[in-house]
């Protein structure tokens, strides 16, 4: 999920268009560490809200931003974006077990031949 826009397919293209979407409102959280959930932002903001622009859309993650601009196209209502997310990390591991149940998935214990998640 963190891929940048600035390294899609196509990205002047993409950057440009997504320009036009100013109803597409994104900010990105500071990475912070915790042990516990915390109820509020320890690590503060690295990207403020604001619609899309060309000095801090390139750096935020392309996933996240196609699903907005996506979402919307179809529904035509104001989204909000929160990138908050850690490079080469598994879905799973970050997943409560009650979401994955709730999901109807079999399980969350996908284990590699080392042990890690994937």
């Amino acid at each position: 999920m963190a891929m940048p826009m600035a390294g899609v397919m196509n990205a002047t293209h993409e950057l440009e268009t997504s320009l036009n979407f100013t109803q597409v409102r994104y900010t990105e959280v500071n990475k912070a560490w915790a042990e516990e959930p915390q109820l509020d932002l320890i690590g503060g903001l690295s990207i403020p809200w604001q619609a899309p622009n060309k000095d801090t859309l390139p750096l935020f993650s392309s996933t996240c931003w196609m699903f907005g601009r996506e979402l919307f196209k179809r529904r035509k209502i104001p989204v909000g974006l929160v990138g908050i997310y850690v490079n080469q990390t598994d879905l799973w591991p970050w997943t409560d077990g009650y979401v994955v149940k709730d999901c109807g998935a079999s399980s969350m214990q996908h284990v590699d031949e080392r042990g890690n998640f994937n």
